[in-house]
């Protein structure tokens, strides 16, 4: 039989065939439904959200650290320009320190890197700062208007059901909610959005991009001038691929 007839039974049935029974309460099917239309439900809790956010930042410091132990042991992979390229285009040598590698990517300027690693590593490099802002202004904005708006609206519990049109019967009223009984988790997120709050949401969208277009035209306006400056530079127009062979015909 068919999975999707135990979940939810037809209106109307094939000939022959005897009509199906909803799927009584506790069954597998009923349950999967419950958790597919509130997904805010008591399996989405505050202490699954912390620990996904442990194990991410655990695992996250374990690569700093795995990288900061290999990186001055493993020069042929962590550094092979330093090895192998001329004095002009090498990096600069760092100490075998553990995190001696912070110093010089913080100070470096991109003028430098586009002598050491070329106009294509310096844009990629650009564009990662680039979203790395990005996400940090978003968050820094969406923690100081879409949670606050969300906890004022929630601490009250459900809102009361708005009147429907005349020729309709109401909408039955929510159930009771202890409203002390909610978690904090819970009050973070839409669970009892309805009405005006959700104009929160809509002007946050706008103002997001707003923000995004902003970082992309001031991220390729640089990227404009770094390209200009390299296409002017000394080592591009005495290169061989900066010129051109034309053929003609007398």
């Amino acid at each position: 039989m068919d999975s999707t007839k135990l979940l939810l039974p037809r209106q109307s049935t094939p000939p022959g065939e005897p009509p199906l029974q909803p799927v009584q309460g506790g069954a597998g099917g009923n349950t999967f439904v419950n958790l597919i239309s509130n997904p805010f439900s008591s399996e989405l809790n505050s202490t699954s959200f912390f620990a996904s956010l442990a194990w991410t930042l655990g695992l996250s410091l374990i690569l700093v650290v795995l990288f900061c132990f290999l990186r001055p042991r493993t020069n042929a992979v962590y550094a092979p320009r330093a090895k192998h390229a001329d004095a002009k285009h090498a990096p600069p040598r760092l100490d075998n320190g553990f995190t001696s590698w912070i110093g010089p990517i913080k100070n470096v300027k991109e003028h430098e890197l586009m002598e050491k690693i070329g106009m294509d590593a310096v844009v990629f490099l650009r564009f990662m700062k680039m979203l790395r802002n990005i996400f940090m202004v978003l968050t820094v904005l969406g923690l100081g208007i879409i949670l606050p708006v969300n906890l004022v609206h929630n601490s009250s519990g459900p809102p009361p059901p708005s009147p429907g049109p005349s020729k309709r019967q109401a909408p039955p009223p929510p159930p009771s909610v202890d409203v002390s009984k909610i978690s904090l988790f819970i009050q973070f997120t839409p669970q009892f959005g309805q009405g005006s709050k959700f104009w929160a949401y809509t002007i946050c969208a706008y103002i997001f991009d707003g923000v995004i277009c902003f970082f992309i035209w001031w991220n390729y306006r640089k990227v404009v001038q770094l390209r200009r400056k390299y296409l002017q530079s000394h080592e591009y127009l005495s290169s061989l691929h900066s010129r051109t062979l034309m053929v003609s015909e007398k």
